[in-house]
């Protein structure tokens, strides 16, 4: 007489489904309500409280009624768009206006196809050090770009260069090179000082003896690679970084630039966009 041997458990508790690498317990979820509507109740308030606050201790005119046919100076575009406008003053048109957006969106658009790994996927810095890495490149960076706008408004890459390239022109051409006095048919001249190279390098110069390639182009780009570099090259001094770390820098500088170069266009710049303190930008000007 065999004995009854019991049912099979519709369910065991020893029972693990195989999980994709990477992917979140499902222990380890939350609803929607009330983990993540309370959080942003509560920002919702205190931005509320905040911006009534604001309202209410600064004064906040309105303008004229709008003129068609006068345009406000300066004409500032959207916040959204504010750091493409301070690029402009910097560098030319094409390239703040059309190459960095097109380069940063390709960038942001062929990151999930550098960075592979799947480990830590929808989490804040990933990693363990994604944090430091991100505030040490985000602090560098802005200091950077606060550095090369003062530069660049009260100095100038044209009158910093300008002996530089008079320097070479004297050794080449053999003559006095004053700024914008020096004849077009001189470059053509004594080929074996590099006049070649001077003629297609730095063209036919202009009232300060340097091309605008030199200031609206390579010099912009110059500084816009070796940020990230020095950056990423100082991050790495403590440590390789990986692929999804050096992600994180590169993300990081492009955030801290943006993010600069806002708020210098937004609350820095006045009438005729040119620098003064917060208190000093008068919105009516005479």
């Amino acid at each position: 007489m065999s004995a009854a041997i019991p049912p099979e458990p519709r369910f065991r508790e020893d029972v693990r489904v195989a999980r994709a690498p990477g992917a979140l317990d499902p222990q380890e979820k939350v609803f929607t309500w009330p983990h993540l509507l309370s959080i942003e109740l509560v920002a919702a308030l205190l931005y509320t409280v905040g911006l009534s606050l604001f309202a209410i201790f600064v004064n906040a005119p309105l303008e004229p009624m709008a003129n068609g046919q006068h345009t406000p100076n300066p004409a500032k575009a959207p916040w959204y768009f504010l750091g493409l406008q301070e690029l402009l003053l910097h560098m030319h048109p094409a390239l703040a206006g059309v190459l960095v957006p097109g380069a940063v969106l390709v960038g942001l658009a062929t990151i999930p196809f550098v960075d592979k790994e799947r480990k830590g996927i929808a989490i804040w810095f990933s990693t363990s050090r994604g944090l430091s890495i991100s505030l040490v490149v985000g602090l560098i960076s802005a200091i950077w770009v606060v550095l090369l706008v003062m530069f660049d408004n009260w100095v100038g890459v044209r009158p910093f260069m300008s002996p530089l390239v008079s320097s070479i022109l004297n050794s080449c051409v053999g003559t006095k090179a004053a700024p914008g006095l020096i004849p077009q048919g001189l470059w053509f001249m004594q080929e074996e000082c590099g006049s070649v190279l001077i003629r297609h390098t730095l063209g036919i110069p202009d009232a300060w003896g340097l091309a605008p390639v030199w200031n609206q182009w390579m010099v912009p780009i110059v500084f816009m690679i070796g940020i990230p570099f020095t950056a990423l090259q100082f991050c790495g001094r403590y440590g390789r970084l990986t692929v999804r770390e050096q992600m994180i820098a590169l993300y990081a500088y492009f955030l801290a630039t943006f993010i600069t170069l806002t708020i210098i266009m937004a609350g820095f710049r006045g009438f005729g966009e040119r620098l003064y303190w917060p208190w000093q930008v008068n919105p009516f000007p005479d």
